[in-house]
């Protein structure tokens, strides 16, 4: 029966050609995936078709050529892995933050929640109240007065605050001081007072005056510092997407790393096209 077409047709052809299932499957084990595997053979059978071995030394030399042409595939796969690698990693909110000259982990933190839709912004302290803080310092600040009489921001944000989690001035101002156990408690929102509005301010103005100086300017330390996080994450955000995407547009994989993949590829290339030389001569040579 004839032989196969794109076959060996001699002697030492065919008796190469019959130990191939030994030999691929042997070449089976240095391949990382099935696809690779699929790949060889596919290039081996394209070869074996295009120059006809007739000998020994031509069939190892197509085989060479078969695996070397596989090894560059999947170098080629790596290098384009290294890249998408790369600008995913470049999108990431740490360094998009870093672009921007950011380097708060806290303000970080604020940016990976919105970019993972976790968090909505809006429901933090907002600019106008953080424009307030700054404008007023530790020494201007000498109690509840001057808050009522020149922070109305601030009043607004602290009488909020209690009336969300059911406590007193006291009470929330205590915690930012180590001895807020030793204050009286005042209990100004667990019931709902009848009396006109006017009164009820009266009653938290005369207990808030009973708050230290130094609970309120620990608490508003503390509020700065969240105000002056989300005034940056605001900022960042508006052109968060937008700095994202030139950084992954931009981004190169690791240069050691692309490197030496590079190096490999390079000696492949040089194996291949030595190896396709020598074929190349040897066929000359026995058809001369």
């Amino acid at each position: 029966m004839n032989s196969p077409k794109g076959g060996p047709t001699t002697d030492q052809g065919k008796a190469v050609a019959s130990r191939n299932a030994v030999t691929h499957g042997l070449t089976a084990k240095r391949w990382i995936n099935p696809v690779e595997h699929h790949n060889y053979q596919t290039y081996l059978a394209a070869l074996n078709q295009d120059y006809q071995p007739q000998t020994v030394m031509e069939q190892t030399l197509i085989e060479a050529l078969a695996d070397t042409k596989t090894r560059l595939e999947r170098f080629h796969g790596a290098e384009d892995s290294l890249f998408h690698l790369a600008q995913e990693q470049a999108g990431s909110p740490d360094l998009v933050a870093n672009s921007f000259g950011v380097d708060d982990q806290d303000v970080i933190d604020d940016l990976s929640d919105h970019a993972f839709g976790i968090e909505n912004p809006n429901n933090s302290p907002n600019e106008e109240l953080f424009a307030e803080l700054i404008r007023h310092t530790e020494e201007d600040i000498s109690g509840w007065g001057y808050i009522t009489n020149n922070m109305p921001l601030l009043r607004t944000r602290i009488i909020e605050e209690c009336e969300k989690e059911s406590v007193d001035i006291e009470q929330l101002m205590g915690r930012y001081k180590g001895n807020a156990s030793t204050l009286p408690v005042f209990t100004l929102f667990v019931t709902v007072d009848e009396d006109t509005d006017t009164r009820q301010d009266d009653k938290v103005d005369l207990s808030a005056r009973k708050v230290p100086r130094e609970y309120f300017i620990a608490y508003i330390q503390a509020l700065y510092k969240l105000t002056k996080r989300r005034s940056m994450v605001n900022a960042v955000m508006v052109g968060f997407d937008n700095r994202a995407q030139l950084l992954q547009s931009a981004a190169l994989p690791d240069g050691q790393t692309l490197d030496r993949i590079m190096r490999y590829r390079t000696a492949l290339e040089r194996q291949f096209s030595k190896t396709l030389g020598e074929l190349l001569h040897i066929i000359k040579l026995r058809e001369s």
